[in-house]
């Protein structure tokens, strides 16, 4: 090895040097899940993603993981108040560590999240959705329409593991 040139290694330890030194607190971080996974050790893997709103372009990314001992607890208590497990295409407001590993790169460790942020977002779609259904007329199509005094038949459309289909069985 020449003189004054570095290992791979010594870069990568000064790199997780200057990130521990250069973010030493816990952040709030906002992101949209673009991919999720619980492995079977309990640990939880999130992929986060910003997009530019004009453009739908990914403009940021990151590794998110809550480990196992968190997991139980933070998965939990965001699917008591968000009605639903974590999953791709939601909005999350994580609190999180900037950690960076020689081996695995940059990684957020996930020690609290705010399941109110997410509900607000879907709020927000849900209200979208109501406006446009308004727009069109169709909003109060089903209300419109009469029912028999005993039904005979009920359909019901959902989605696999929508929390409405669980409502109503």
């Amino acid at each position: 090895m020449e003189e004054g040139n570095l290992t791979l290694l010594q870069l990568q330890e000064m790199i997780t040097d200057t990130v521990s030194n250069a973010l030493p607190d816990l952040y709030w971080v906002s992101g949209e899940v673009s991919q999720i996974s619980l492995n079977a050790s309990g640990h939880c893997y999130i992929e986060l993603v910003q997009t530019d709103e004009s453009t739908g372009r990914v403009v940021a990314k990151a590794r998110a993981i809550i480990w196992r001992a968190r997991a139980e607890v933070l998965l939990s208590y965001f699917r008591e108040s968000a009605g639903s497990n974590p999953q791709k295409g939601m909005k999350m407001l994580l609190n999180v560590a900037v950690e960076y590993s020689a081996v695995w790169g940059l990684s957020l460790i996930v020690y609290d999240l705010d399941p109110n942020f997410t509900l607000g977002d879907i709020e927000k779609e849900r209200q979208k959705t109501i406006r446009k259904l308004e727009r069109q007329g169709m909003f109060e199509l089903n209300s419109s329409l009469e029912l028999p005094v005993l039904p005979l038949r009920v359909a019901i459309v959902s989605a696999a593991g929508a929390a409405g289909y669980g409502d109503f069985m």
